[in-house]
């Protein structure tokens, strides 16, 4: 197992590709300032799962039946991510 970073936009809905055994560990800002998700891997899985990632703004409408990965803040803005 290996941690891989994917990178994320800061846009409503999107989908992030990774192998299908992936357990995402956490979501946040990397060094640069880029919000990124990092998941547990295993780098030689053959098969792929897409993961809808959500990301909300404080005081907006949290999207059902989805787990809180991290929280970001891009002043003035703070954002939550959501799988």
């Amino acid at each position: 197992m290996k941690i891989f970073k994917y990178p994320l936009h800061v846009t409503d809905s999107q989908i992030v590709q990774m192998p299908a055994c992936s357990k995402i560990i956490h979501a946040g800002l990397d060094p640069t300032g880029c919000p990124c998700l990092w998941a547990k891997v295993d780098p030689d899985e053959k098969n792929n799962k897409d993961v809808i990632v959500r990301i909300v703004g404080t005081g907006h409408d949290v999207p059902p039946n989805t787990l809180h990965v991290g929280t970001f803040v891009q002043n003035p803005f703070v954002w939550h991510v959501f799988i």
